[in-house]
């Protein structure tokens, strides 16, 4: 009888819910185009959707595809290797895997190892950098809302490297006879020095939290070589995400569009019901379902959020975006009664500034559902 009653009490309450979030939506601005749906992540049952079948531009949230994929394509413990190689002519390579990490502290380090090994002078030093192709720019960005670090370029070595390291070397008092030049390396070179990045799974919690679109774009490109085969491309960064849907998370992707990992092409589309469909699968049956998670910025806590949604504080785990005339939001929201909701709003069209959708009807709306 109690069972009963409970859920006959739930379901007034989402009834009461659905009214609410119309009545939101409709009031907030009626202009808008606004997708929602949301999920028990449980039950299944859909507690809510409003154009859930229709597609957004999604802007940054495109890296939950982006981090879900790079973890099942690559591996948790995926690290990148950054390679130092020497032929019979004193020439270096320093060959690049894509690391959106490398720092100039590894180049130090590599460097150390050099010297360590007695080298005191080289001829030329070759960039090899063809992990990827020399389309560095994502399809569908414009370049009047792209940051300092969106404008780096996605190539298989962070960009000025190849310099970086021969006054490195420099300063270590190595002589480097000749220039810095792109090329391949020789096949008779032999490896000298190696570095290896932090795990996978701690880049795509620092790119998640931070949403930080150069990573974001590298690991796409980096899954789309990994899986189909050097160079890396933004085409087959797309291809290799659409076979991840498909094959793991029996996600059709016919009608949905993802061409960089970032979020910032224009030309990406997604429904609110793609959305949900991948979050409910990375919380039910992802093997990456713990790092994934963990990645996700936390109301009141980090990342985006830090200062958002600080009444229900840890509560909501979300990814956002924003881009001229968009917010997005996706995650998992906790509600009072312990239940699991997955959640996705999409609003384009935006006619005021963002931060405002995102206060004043994306925070409304996720107070209420945290409070079912």
């Amino acid at each position: 009888m109690k069972a009963l009653f409970l859920l006959l009490l739930y379901s007034a309450l989402v009834g009461s819910l659905r009214e609410d979030l119309d009545e939101l939506v409709h009031q907030f601005d009626s202009k808008a185009h606004v997708g929602i749906e949301v999920v028990s992540v449980k039950t299944g049952q859909k507690l809510y959707r409003k154009n859930s079948d229709h597609l957004f531009i999604p802007a940054e949230c495109a890296q939950i595809f982006t981090g879900a994929a790079a973890l099942s394509i690559l591996g948790v413990d995926y690290r990148f290797e950054t390679q130092i190689f020497c032929d019979a002519q004193q020439n270096l390579y320093l060959k690049g895997c894509g690391d959106p990490t490398l720092t100039e502290c590894d180049l130090e380090e590599l460097a150390t190892i050099l010297c360590k090994k007695d080298v005191t002078e080289v001829n030329c030093i070759y960039i090899d950098n063809f992990v990827f192709d020399d389309a560095a720019q994502g399809p569908g960005w414009m370049w009047d809302e792209l940051r300092e670090q969106e404008n780096s370029p996605v190539d298989g070595l962070v960009s000025g490297a190849g310099e970086n390291f021969k006054e490195i070397l420099a300063k270590k008092g190595v002589t480097v006879a000749g220039s810095v030049v792109r090329k391949k390396t020789a096949t008779d070179a032999t490896l000298v020095a190696s570095h290896f990045s932090r795990p996978l799974s701690q880049i795509v919690q620092q790119m998640m939290k931070r949403s930080d679109t150069f990573y974001a774009d590298m690991l796409f490109k980096k899954m789309g070589q990994q899986a189909l085969g050097a160079p890396g491309t933004w085409q087959k960064g797309s291809l290799a995400l659409r076979q991840f849907l498909l094959l793991y998370a029996a996600i059709d992707p016919s009608d949905l569009v993802v061409l960089d990992g970032s979020g910032l092409s224009r030309y990406n589309l997604l429904s609110p019901r793609y959305m949900i469909q991948l979050l409910t699968y990375l919380a039910q049956e992802f093997q990456c379902n713990a790092e994934f998670a963990s990645s996700l910025p936390i109301s009141g806590v980090d990342g985006a959020l830090k200062h958002r949604l600080v009444q229900v504080k840890s509560r909501v785990r979300a990814k956002t975006g924003t881009m001229t005339g968009i917010s997005t939001m996706a995650g998992y929201i906790t509600t009072k009664n312990n239940d699991l909701l997955a959640f996705t709003i999409f609003i384009n069209g935006l006619n005021r500034p963002s931060k405002i959708y995102k206060q004043e009807l994306e925070d409304t709306i996720c107070l209420k559902l945290a409070d079912l």
